[in-house]
């Protein structure tokens, strides 16, 4: 499917045309995830994960669910973090803005958010659009 709603990315996203042997154009709206809060049980676990696990200038690989979006939501006082992962979703974007997610520390991709995927609201879209930091 062909989307004018799909984000566009850089890096190694890209296909020339002549790789498709059909494209279908498809503009409807992209699938939104809403972003739920914790649970009392799923921020203390993420809370446990923040203090205790993950260090300033520390590159994150994040998962689907909850219990990664509650992590998320407690590093909000790290600096120097960085994301390689396989999938991300808004709370990035909130370390992002904060300041908190540089990836200055990488080693590999410095300076760049690395993903295959992401989940999240259309806030995540729009900030994924034609971000070089991505």
């Amino acid at each position: 499917q062909v989307n004018e709603n799909m984000p566009r990315t850089f890096g190694d996203a890209i296909i020339h045309q002549s790789h498709i042997d059909f494209a279908v154009p498809h503009n409807g709206p992209l699938p939104a995830h809403a972003v739920k809060a914790p649970t009392p049980q799923e921020e203390a676990i993420g809370k446990h994960i923040a203090e205790n696990l993950v260090d300033n200038g520390a590159t994150l690989q994040l998962g689907i669910g909850s219990i990664p979006d509650a992590v998320l939501s407690q590093l909000k006082c790290h600096q120097n973090l960085g994301i390689h992962s396989e999938m991300f979703s808004d709370g990035v974007v909130d370390l992002v803005n904060l300041g908190c997610v540089t990836n200055n520390e990488k080693t590999m991709h410095r300076g760049r958010i690395v993903g295959s995927f992401c989940v999240g609201s259309q806030k995540l879209y729009d900030f994924m659009n034609n971000n070089p930091f991505i």
